[in-house]
């Protein structure tokens, strides 16, 4: 996803649609939206945004459940939110070391 289109997702109000489908019980439902939110997830901006959505423990979760696609997905949007100094602290608070 280029530049020109992470923000206007987020603001469009995709981003609580996307934690939805992250508490769904469809395993490719979740493993979509932890993909789709991977990308934005690279915008310092857009990032505050996804964490103050409440995604962190969702793809904490996801990381635990052990599905190979839920956990590749989850992992890449993990690796970017821990970019920031003070989200890395939400992380460890979401559960995220020890599946990691």
């Amino acid at each position: 996803m280029d530049e020109c289109h992470r923000a206007p997702i987020a603001a469009a109000g995709a981003l609580p649609l996307l934690v939805a489908l992250l508490r769904s019980t469809d395993a490719a439902a979740q493993a979509h939206a932890a993909d789709a939110l991977s990308a934005p997830a690279f915008d310092e901006v857009v990032r505050k945004r996804i964490v103050d959505a409440g995604v962190l423990p969702e793809l904490v979760s996801l990381v635990r459940a052990g599905n190979v696609d839920d956990t590749r997905n989850a992992l890449l949007a993990i690796g970017w939110f821990a970019e920031d100094a003070p989200t890395r602290l939400l992380l460890v608070g979401a559960g995220a070391l020890p599946p990691l």
